[in-house]
């Protein structure tokens, strides 16, 4: 996934939920500013709580910038590995 000027708001929950691949990629396009706002309910069975929310291996490159906010809970969450390759991550939670 290559986010290039996105803003991106949940109503509640995860605004990206990865929930069967092997692993998440995602990448920022040179001099982009992206924004991902999660949704105000936490953590149930249905609606993860994080605003990115994996349950594998989550790398995140590029050469832009990404601001998540995680108003219920976590910005960021996955259950595998995280790495942070290159650009500019702004994570902010709860």
């Amino acid at each position: 996934m290559i986010m290039n000027g996105v803003d991106l708001t949940a109503s509640q929950g995860a605004a990206i939920y990865e929930k069967n691949a092997d692993k998440t990629i995602i990448e920022t396009a040179a001099n982009s500013v992206n924004l991902i706002d999660g949704g105000t309910i936490a953590d149930t069975e249905e609606v993860k709580g994080a605003t990115i929310y994996a349950t594998h291996d989550l790398t995140f490159k590029g050469d832009g910038t990404l601001a998540v906010n995680g108003d219920a809970k976590d910005a960021v969450y996955t259950k595998d590995g995280l790495k942070i390759k290159s650009g500019t991550l702004f994570a902010l939670g709860s």
